[in-house]
């Protein structure tokens, strides 16, 4: 499940990647258009895998607690019960 979480974060990341490094080599020059680009690259596939694990982990704890029942018994008071002796 993680793997199609990634590669939908992963094509948005770097075409915004894209579209700010082409305005980046019209605004300066096409060295920092390119040295950016080549560093946000390998950023885009970071952030991306970071934020599909909290997606896909947050998924699986939502699951995880609405499949969990709680137990039949009759709920405990919070005083001990005590035996007593009359006579």
């Amino acid at each position: 499940m993680i793997l199609p979480v990634f590669v939908v974060l992963a094509v948005i990341g770097q075409a915004l990647n894209v579209a700010l490094c082409l305005a980046l080599d019209k605004m300066f020059s096409p060295a920092i258009g390119a040295l950016a680009f080549v560093l946000l690259y390998m950023g885009v596939f970071a952030i991306a895998w970071m934020i599909a694990l909290r997606i896909v982990e947050g998924r699986q704890r939502k699951q995880i607690s609405q499949s969990v029942q709680p137990p039949s018994a009759e709920p405990r008071s919070a005083e001990p019960r005590y035996a007593t002796h009359a006579g």
